[in-house]
């Protein structure tokens, strides 16, 4: 007989390298897909900048442009990635300076 209140078995605890490595894979196993602006703050792995040979800077000064371009750049830790088309001026400054 067991000897004090009888309890449910509890999960071994896992220890925080093990728990930091779940988290990791837990990160790596999907893709988010957002706007410049709603990615401000955070940084990824990858990151994929589609369309800017498509921005049109109608309504945009060349400052708010560089700067949206800026934010989304600054957003790849490891890898970034600028598919494009058509290279528009925007296109060709960023592969002087990549």
């Amino acid at each position: 007989m067991p000897r004090g209140p009888a309890r449910g078995r509890r999960e071994p605890r896992k220890n925080p390298l093990q728990q930091a490595r779940e988290y990791l894979q837990s990160l790596m196993d999907r893709v988010t897909i957002s706007t410049i602006h709603s990615a401000k703050g955070l940084d990824y792995a990858c990151v994929f900048l589609v369309g800017l040979d498509e921005l049109e800077p109608d309504g945009w000064s060349e400052r708010q442009v560089r700067s949206l371009v800026y934010g989304g750049i600054t957003r790849a830790r490891h890898r970034l990635l600028v598919p494009y088309v058509t290279e528009t001026e925007i296109i060709s400054e960023l592969r002087r300076c990549l």
